[in-house]
């Protein structure tokens, strides 16, 4: 009965994950504008770098790009044997795993606001509850972000009264 439920679970994740890209909107027809100068790499993927990014649709980023891991929610700490994490591209996108499932959506960016919108994720429940209640605190204050500020490796992300709502540390 064990893989039955397995599988079944299994088979609603895919189904589920078929279903948000086929929802998803299409592909922009309109040419990519040339890829930014980094010291002679032309390639597209993310770099890894962290200085102040502004792409084509002006958005700024200072050292707000790369992947964060999650240290506490509402000044609660993390708990659970998965790190809940945070990614931050600069095309605008946003993905991370908040300890049962994975999440995405896309996000705008100036130098010190920040807004995390369209976030979807993956619908596996966990075994455990508190960990599904902290997953679904962390998805619901992601809603709530702000503004960001980048402190070394520590980002910490507000709602609009300024109040720090999660802290990050640094991955990559």
């Amino acid at each position: 009965m064990q893989i039955r439920n397995v599988f079944t679970t299994m088979i609603f994740a895919i189904a589920l994950m078929v279903g948000i890209v086929a929802c998803a909107p299409a592909a922009s027809t309109t040419p990519a504008p040339p890829a930014a100068q980094t010291g002679g790499s032309d390639d597209a993927e993310p770099s890894g770098e962290t200085g102040t990014v502004d792409d084509s649709n002006g958005m700024e980023m200072n050292n707000l790009v790369g992947t964060w891991q999650v240290v506490d929610i509402t000044a609660e700490p993390v708990v659970g044997p998965l790190p809940l994490t945070l990614s931050f591209v600069a095309s605008g996108e946003v993905a991370g795993n908040g300890g049962c499932n994975g999440f995405g959506g896309t996000y705008k960016a100036d130098a010190t606001t920040l807004s995390i919108v369209g976030v979807v994720s993956t619908m596996m429940a966990c075994e455990d509850q508190t960990l599904m209640s902290q997953e679904t605190n962390l998805l619901s204050t992601l809603q709530l972000v702000s503004t960001y500020a980048v402190d070394g490796d520590t980002l910490t992300l507000s709602d609009t009264d300024g109040n720090a709502i999660l802290t990050l540390s640094r991955i990559m």
